[in-house]
């Protein structure tokens, strides 16, 4: 087994937690779960914990509250009778269990505060390193009997992208452009209906990217940005979990009447901070990427739009509290993460990019703080 250093690194710091994975959760119970339950748990207390699903059971909310929660927070059920008492997904958050044809991989995902802070504040976060521990952690992804191109190449693509991520003599936004030219063909190439091996392909248009002097449009900036704010404003206009991360996006929303606005403000920010930031959305850009693989989407551009999308809606919170940017970045992450990836949205996003009709290399570029001339 092979581990991400943020999730060895990681241990739950409990009552201090910014934000409890305890709460706002629908924790389905498969039917060890309800076993484990109905051992440790009085029948009155069973019935306060758990709550019919369909032909399932799940945890009960009260009031964005789990049933088992006390006030500090803390889960009364490991309290009284240890982790291994636990449902198995609460046992296994916030760990990322993954199986290719090669190896099994494990890291952890960024809706949890403490392994955002670890990930993206620690130079080695994102390192694998061998270790068998691995407690009850619980398969997400598992392509090690996948068939076709999408799958066996899937180490291969990985390494590709994540040596341009880590690639320090190209900035940011050369990367991003880069990025983009590799994945531009995937819808049509490399998708998980590919039956030809077209990667070279893919590696040539990236390759020629580099001879390439890519200018940043500010039409494109524009078309993308408002894109980005008309959706943003949209979804938070529903009724939304997640109180926290909810009233972090509402309240940077309402920092600025537009894009234009938030934009000035962030290259401003950028300015002053670049050397930093960059390193930081370099390990958010490395970190999903490695935890959020993308076997999970039909191709790379729809993998690429999610996180693109992800990263414009972290930046709008983080310049909403430009003088304590740095101390904001954890918090807009997490919440971020949870608002794209457990609801509805993470299927709604692409809404906003897909009338543009941007090619693929200027739409990434176009995301990126600054012009690259």
């Amino acid at each position: 087994m092979l581990q991400r250093k943020h999730i060895l690194k990681f241990s739950c710091v409990g009552s201090d937690c910014i934000d409890h994975c305890c709460g706002e959760w629908t924790v389905k119970l498969n039917a060890e779960d309800v076993n484990l339950l109905q051992k440790n748990l009085s029948q009155q207390e069973q019935q306060q914990v758990v709550t019919s699903f369909g032909s399932f059971h799940k945890i009960t909310q009260t009031e964005g509250k789990c049933a088992a929660q006390c006030k500090s927070g803390l889960c009364t059920i490991q309290q009284r009778f240890g982790h291994a008492a636990l449902p198995s997904v609460c046992a296994s958050f916030p760990r990322f269990y993954g199986k290719t044809t090669v190896q099994s991989e494990m890291g952890g995902f960024l809706s949890c505060p403490e392994i955002a802070r670890i990930s993206l504040m620690q130079p080695d976060g994102n390192q694998l390193e061998s270790n068998d521990s691995y407690g009850r952690a619980v398969l997400d992804i598992d392509i090690s009997q996948k068939e076709g191109i999408y799958y066996s190449r899937f180490h291969q693509i990985r390494d590709i992208v994540t040596n341009l991520l880590s690639n320090k003599e190209k900035s940011l936004a050369v990367v991003l452009y880069a990025v983009g030219e590799f994945s531009k063909r995937s819808p049509a190439f490399f998708n998980r209906n590919a039956v030809e091996d077209k990667i070279p392909i893919l590696i040539q248009d990236m390759e020629t990217s580099f001879l390439q002097s890519p200018v940043l449009r500010e039409d494109d900036r524009s078309l993308v940005w408002d894109a980005v704010f008309a959706e943003a404003n949209r979804f938070a206009a529903q009724k939304l979990p997640y109180a926290k991360p909810a009233k972090l996006l509402r309240d940077a929303l309402r920092s600025f009447d537009n894009a234009d606005a938030f934009l000035s403000t962030e290259k401003i920010l950028w300015k002053q901070n670049q050397h930093e930031m960059e390193e930081i959305w370099r390990r958010f850009f490395i970190h999903d990427w490695n935890v959020r693989w993308y076997v999970h989407s039909a191709d790379l551009v729809m993998h690429w739009e999610r996180t693109l999308f992800k990263w414009a809606i972290n930046r709008i919170m983080v310049a909403s509290n430009e003088k304590q940017w740095k101390s904001s970045v954890v918090q807009s992450v997490y919440s971020t993460e949870r608002l794209v990836e457990h609801t509805v949205w993470q299927r709604q996003f692409a809404r906003a990019f897909w009338p543009l009709r941007l090619p693929i290399g200027r739409l990434f570029l176009a995301f990126h703080p600054r012009s690259l001339n």
